[in-house]
């Protein structure tokens, strides 16, 4: 009879151990969320910020290319988008996934705006530049050659490089600007959205 009691005394110890664990599980994962809400908000915010300043920088280079030393501003705006993957990445860890996925998906766009912003002022860096990569696409077996001729034009470095890239990197900006007004519409989206009720506040 005593063991039977032990064992049922231990049984509930053990639901009430449980229930106590599952509780404290509750309570962190609330407050996680709650505290890291204005992290992520902030984060977001900054990626709408970075992307909406690149592609503004970007078209006012455009817009006037003799008013400012166009190489190292294009030079800025190579680190600057790379800035952005890594912010993008910052955000996926604080919040949802999908912007670290984005983020690391985004990389070969970000390299190409990059390495076609950094070949459009033309100087002695620019051609540079365009030999090292024509010379290491060239490299490239079986592929080298058409991939060449759609990067650059074609295998030596002149006018049609500079149109290739400059059409590149414009489609580039534009995908830029599409993802910030994304981004845009998603936080605009959350906000206008009325706050989500937990279990706990229902029952209370």
């Amino acid at each position: 009879m005593r063991s039977v009691v032990q064992c049922v005394a231990t049984r509930s110890n053990h639901r009430a151990s449980h229930d106590r664990v599952i509780f404290a599980r509750e309570v962190a994962v609330s407050m996680t969320t709650s505290e890291t809400r204005p992290r992520t908000r902030s984060i977001e915010l900054l990626l709408v910020g970075l992307l909406a300043g690149l592609a503004l920088v970007d078209m006012a280079l455009l817009a006037s290319p003799s008013g400012v030393p166009a190489e190292p501003v294009r030079l800025l705006l190579a680190v600057g988008a790379f800035g952005a993957v890594a912010v993008g990445v910052a955000l996926g860890v604080v919040g949802p996934r999908r912007y670290a996925v984005g983020a690391v998906a985004s990389v070969p766009l970000v390299a190409l705006y990059a390495y076609t912003g950094l070949l459009l002022p033309w100087t002695q860096f620019s051609y540079w530049l365009g030999q090292r990569g024509l010379e290491l696409v060239l490299g490239i077996p079986f592929v080298g050659e058409p991939l060449a001729a759609a990067l650059f034009g074609g295998f030596t470095l002149g006018e049609t490089t500079l149109r290739t890239a400059f059409r590149y990197h414009y489609a580039v900006v534009g995908l830029g600007v599409l993802a910030a007004l994304s981004v845009c519409v998603s936080l605009f989206r959350r906000r206008s959205a009325p706050a989500e009720r937990s279990p706990a506040e229902d029952a209370g």
